[in-house]
């Protein structure tokens, strides 16, 4: 092997080795973001494969470098598509499923946070009205003055989130 031939061999695997630190960085950055705001992993990690990915990925390429069954992957696949986070693409010659991603993180993120936050808050409100009868049912009037100034409290706490969530953009 020449010096040049080597020197080109060496040069290759280190792109490589450095394209597949950044990829795992990047899709391990992504589970641990989605494991904090309470997201699937599982579906982040292929999120992140696929928006780092030039192009579309076979199922079967995304279960390989995740290391994940087919199954857990095409159900994944299927929670970011009710995202409209991927969308499955025809790829001419292949009888396989090819995914590609929405690039626009932004408004996915946006979307998701704000139909959480807003899923949350629906049942804090049931919640409260639940409370709020328990309350109004104690005989002791000081208790009952006592819980109602707390009850009024966490009533304006829900409305300030509940507002906020209202502020947040549908995209950017």
């Amino acid at each position: 092997m020449s010096y040049t031939t080597f020197r080109t061999f060496i040069t290759f695997r280190m792109v490589h080795h450095m394209s597949d630190a950044f990829i795992d960085n990047v899709v391990k950055t992504a589970s641990e973001f989605a494991d904090s705001v309470g997201i699937s992993s599982v579906s982040a990690q292929i999120y992140a494969l696929l928006y780092v990915s030039p192009g579309a990925l076979s199922l079967d390429e995304v279960s390989t470098k995740l290391h994940l069954s087919k199954s857990t992957v095409s159900q994944n696949i299927r929670i970011l598509e009710q995202w409209d986070a991927v969308k499955s693409i025809f790829v001419k010659g292949s009888r396989k499923d090819y995914y590609e991603v929405n690039p626009n993180i932004m408004e996915i993120v946006l979307k998701k946070l704000k139909g959480g936050l807003n899923n949350r808050m629906n049942k804090a409100s049931a919640n409260l009205n639940e409370i709020e009868i328990l309350v109004k049912n104690i005989e002791d009037n000081s208790k009952k003055e006592f819980y109602q100034q707390r009850m009024n409290n966490l009533r304006k706490i829900y409305q300030t989130v509940t507002t906020l969530i209202t502020m947040l953009p549908e995209r950017m």
